[in-house]
């Protein structure tokens, strides 16, 4: 039992640390430095589309690269909840991101 409660702990300070880097890019604030039509514009453009908690299960899932049950531990919730909020998020940006694939390919 000791054990698992030092992994949870590990875990909610590993959350702590982490958050402080990528806190404006979940918070939606951070606008990008970049011009329209850059990878770096358009990914803050789609962030901004989400509600911050399927943007932080998003962040937490692809760009920090935790795997479910961790985000389900640290946040203190149940891992379906943390698996909606990852496949909601990906549902809404779903037609911005074939948009661009279709765009791509006229192009080419």
């Amino acid at each position: 039992m000791t054990e698992r409660r030092e992994k949870l702990q590990w875990l909610k300070n590993s959350w702590n640390r982490r958050t402080s880097n990528r806190s404006l890019i979940c918070s939606g604030s951070l606008r990008p430095s970049k011009p329209a039509g850059t990878p770096a514009f358009e990914f803050h453009h789609w962030m901004a589309l989400l509600e911050s908690r399927e943007r932080e299960a998003l962040t937490l899932r692809f760009v920090e690269d935790w795997e479910y049950h961790e985000i389900a531990t640290a946040k203190n919730i149940p891992i379906g909840t943390v698996q909606w909020r990852v496949f909601n998020a990906k549902k809404k940006l779903a037609p911005h991101l074939k948009a661009r694939q279709a765009g791509r390919r006229e192009a080419a």
